[in-house]
């Protein structure tokens, strides 16, 4: 089912009466890729569904059955976060996309969906962000601002482990964390680009010395290759 324009979820009309006629007979389910869903009887979970096709006979429908279909594809999350502390006292913000996806329907209909008729992903957004934020404060607070700057992709990886262990309690699993941007405050900035052109300016030096220490190696050589080759003459 296509479901509401922008929802997550999709799930069988909340009307008795609708959802009894539906089952009047027999109704056939069909679970597409892309989808899972969530059979509940009596708000009971039955379990998810792969994606397949399913009868369900009359002589099953005895109570109240929902059904709620769920798009498994990955959701774009943006996320930011600002006025955290590093661990050597910089106050720094960054902001980036989490890339989420359903990976366990029944955590993630108990916890996430709650009984509601449509999930747009902006409230998927909402629901998570708090989280999202919390974990991201407490790894944030143990990183040096400048470790921060060079190892962006192991930062990620650590957010990421550590939401991956949050979300999977929600039925939520993690594809990709990517740091977009990491802002700094601007005397941080001038320290780091002061220090970045100390450092190329010694290591021209450092070539210069290198470059002139190869040049009197070879004049010292072609001197003592010269006095070689007259002296053999004069023999």
């Amino acid at each position: 089912p296509a479901g509401p324009p922008g929802s997550v979820i999709y799930r069988l009309p909340r009307d008795p009466a609708q959802r009894a006629s539906m089952f009047a007979k027999v109704q056939t389910i069909v679970v597409n890729e892309g989808e899972l869903a969530v059979v509940l009887e009596d708000g009971r979970s039955s379990g998810a569904l792969e994606p397949g096709r399913y009868v369900f006979e009359r002589a099953r429908v005895v109570g109240s059955l929902d059904v709620i279909w769920m798009k498994t594809g990955q959701q774009a999350l943006k996320w930011g976060i600002g006025n955290v502390t590093s661990s050597d006292g910089i106050q720094i913000s960054a902001n980036g996309t989490l890339y989420a996806r359903v990976a366990e329907g029944v955590l993630f209909n108990a916890e996430v969906v709650q009984g509601a008729t449509a999930l747009a992903e902006v409230d998927l957004q909402r629901f998570l962000m708090p989280r999202i934020q919390g974990v991201l404060r407490s790894t944030l607070a143990k990183w040096p601002a400048l470790e921060l700057q060079t190892q962006r992709d192991s930062f990620g990886n650590a957010v990421k482990g550590s939401l991956g262990e949050t979300f999977a309690k929600m039925g939520v699993g993690i594809a990709d964390f990517e740091v977009i941007e990491v802002n700094f405050p601007p005397e941080f900035k001038a320290v780091i680009a002061q220090a970045t052109m100390t450092t190329h300016a010694g290591n021209a030096a450092l070539l210069e010395a290198h470059k002139r220490a190869q040049i009197l190696q070879l004049d010292a050589a072609s001197q003592a290759q010269a006095q070689l080759t007259t002296g053999l003459a004069q023999v």
